[in-house]
């Protein structure tokens, strides 16, 4: 459920009672996540560009995300969507839903319409499948189901998760496409929480990426208490300081406009410079804005692992659990 007015996931049941050691680990798990999935959109082109072909993808195959059958039709590897069910979605459509200005979004749709990665077409914008069935693209797609998988596994050893109630055997080859459509549906879910993180996507996405290399060192157990506020937080101590450049890196963006953006930050109090490398502090992340993207996150991460029960994957995963 999505809040009419804030856009961002409206909590329910179990989710508004998630402890703060749950969130925080939901939060680093997801965000890594997040970061990864967005270069399986294309390793050779920036952020905000895998975010408007991810957007495109995901438009074009509205129509299979609603359709339990189609979804089941077009699942493996050997079963790309054809055209005719792809449903074009215009420029102002993908600006709006990533909330970029038209203007940026129109130039970078033309230079990737001349690399030949969608058309322009009278109705709008569409990723063939061409392109989807491509060799690299099938890669990029087990990449993406292995990444999905270890989310789950990691949630679900560190009781982030409940066990999943008794759902639909497995498929027979791995969902890869349909994984990969459920898991586009959560990375695009979680674009108005990083929003609300910074105020812009570029923004928000330079503090997850340095919030992630900070916390990648520590273990799952390491998450802190249930304290409020940034006492409960794990001790700042605990954060490996990350540099410009392996910020620069993790977001394939330029290494001057992350060092000016972080210093930026650094200037409002979002984030601390310590020798030479920043951490995203306690005293940041426990503000109320950082603290509603857990929540809205957390909610939509519920929503992705409801529809891959349904997709029958979960059982799987289980075993795998169990050790058998």
């Amino acid at each position: 459920m999505v809040d009419a007015e804030s856009g961002l996931a409206a909590e329910t049941g179990a989710e508004r009672q998630a402890s703060l050691t749950v969130l925080r680990l939901a939060m680093r798990a997801s965000n890594r996540f997040l970061l990864d999935s967005i270069s399986f959109a294309g390793a050779d082109r920036d952020l905000t560009d895998n975010l408007i072909v991810l957007a495109i993808v995901q438009a074009n195959l509205s129509l299979i995300m609603a359709d339990p059958e189609l979804q089941r039709r077009y699942a493996t590897a050997e079963a790309p969507p054809p055209d005719e069910l792809r449903r074009p979605i215009s420029i102002n459509a993908v600006a709006a839903s990533l909330r970029l200005p038209f203007e940026t979004v129109r130039r970078r749709v033309m230079h990737l319409a001349e690399k030949g990665l969608c058309d322009i077409t009278p109705r709008g914008l569409v990723v063939p499948q061409r392109e989807v069935a491509a060799p690299e693209h099938v890669a990029l797609l087990q990449a993406n189901f292995l990444a999905v998988r270890d989310l789950y596994l990691r949630l679900r050893r560190g009781e982030c998760l409940a066990p999943p109630a008794a759902g639909p055997p497995a498929p027979a080859s791995p969902p890869i496409r349909a994984v990969a459509r459920i898991s586009s549906d959560f990375v695009l879910r979680l674009v108005d929480p990083v929003l609300l993180t910074a105020g812009s996507l570029a923004g928000g996405f330079t503090l997850l990426a340095l919030f992630d290399l900070n916390t990648r060192s520590l273990p799952d157990e390491e998450r802190g208490d249930e304290t409020p506020g940034p006492a409960g937080f794990v001790s700042d101590d605990l954060r490996r300081p990350a540099s410009v450049r392996a910020v620069a890196e993790r977001l394939r963006l330029p290494y001057e406009q992350t060092r000016r953006r972080l210093a930026a930050f650094e200037a409002e109090g979002r984030c601390t410079r310590i020798a030479d490398g920043y951490i995203l502090s306690s005293e940041s992340l426990a503000r109320a804005n950082m603290m509603q993207a857990y929540r809205s996150s957390y909610v939509s991460l519920h929503r992705m692992v409801a529809a891959l029960a349904e997709l029958g994957v979960l059982s799987d995963w289980e075993r795998e659990l169990a050790g058998g």
